[in-house]
């Protein structure tokens, strides 16, 4: 109901997620058609293998289908790496599971203090190294698979909204939530939902525009965090609540939520009491909020007056 005004057809959306500033490889030719790589006895390219999709689509067989993408992009390029805020070396390995495709993901909140509606994501993902269950604090992306034309599919875009929902709710550091979803007869939609509505692709085959569909995946793959959809100035812990925040070059140590807006569009306001990490360790109330870049007077010119 809350983005029923706000979903808009973006062809360029991927190209605009993803461009080849923010990925560690350009998305070109030469990558789709070589080097080749071994694939079940098989030398293939990884057009072969992006343009062979399986012939059943069922969740187990398009998660691995996409971890054999993936890993061919691997091993052309091996040990990807990207720098954080603190200036950290980071290994990017995120991998494809199907895993949960038929049970309800737990909330990943201990004390269920937020709870959110129960849903079976179709393919999630996540990082290789998490070692434990899996809960909606963990999932970075999500892909969706349907027999139904997507045209036709109503059913499919609401679970992605849904879901997107899910992950807002779960994770505080979450500014955008990047999905996939597939079609049986060969066709793919990309879709971004943020706190101001939803952008989709139109709904392509995968043998006519395998390049767009490599840069989405090598994205979502090969992306540091802040290009997957997350805030980099928020640290959060395995159960998606924030306990650092980095405000102009300083972390503050997170005590409590005070509020937390349920709303999927508009201010998404969130609150904090905060502690900073000096010497000082000076306590503050914290406010993050989407604000609209329009408004003449904004809430922190009206707060720095108060």
């Amino acid at each position: 109901m809350e983005l029923c005004d706000s979903i808009e057809l973006s062809q360029g959306l991927a190209e605009a997620v993803f461009p080849d500033c923010n990925l560690p490889f350009r998305i070109d030719d030469s990558l789709l058609n070589g080097p080749r790589t071994t694939r079940s006895q098989s030398r293939c390219t990884l057009k072969g293998i992006l343009c062979q999709p399986p012939q059943h689509w069922s969740e187990a067989n398009t998660c691995r289908w996409l971890n054999d993408i993936g890993e061919n992009l691997r091993q052309v390029h091996p040990n990807v790496t990207y720098t954080d805020i603190y200036g950290t070396v980071v290994p990017i390995k995120r991998v494809w599971s199907s895993a949960y495709s038929s049970v309800y993901m737990k909330q990943g909140d201990a004390n269920n203090t937020n709870p959110v509606p129960h849903r079976k994501p179709d393919i999630i993902l996540v990082d290789e190294s998490f070692n434990g269950e899996i809960s909606w604090p963990q999932v970075h992306a999500l892909a969706e698979v349907t027999r139904t034309e997507l045209i036709k599919s109503r059913t499919i875009k609401d679970t992605v909204y849904q879901k997107s929902y899910i992950m807002f709710r779960s994770q505080d550091n979450r500014n955008f939530v990047p999905s996939l979803y597939f079609t049986g007869e060969g066709f793919f939609t990309f879709n971004v939902c943020d706190r101001s509505g939803v952008a989709y692709t139109t709904t392509m085959r995968v043998v006519d525009h395998p390049l767009v569909l490599l840069r989405i995946i090598a994205g979502l793959i090969f992306g540091h965090p802040s290009v997957i959809g997350y805030d980099e100035t928020i640290q959060c812990g395995s159960h998606g609540k924030a306990h650092t925040i980095r405000v102009g070059g300083l972390d503050y140590r997170v005590q409590a939520e005070l509020f937390k807006s349920t709303a999927l569009r508009r201010r998404a306001t969130r609150c904090w009491s905060v502690e900073s990490t000096d010497e000082h360790k000076e306590g503050y109330v914290m406010k993050d909020c989407w604000a609209d870049a329009r408004c003449k007077q904004s809430k922190s010119k009206i707060l720095k007056l108060i």
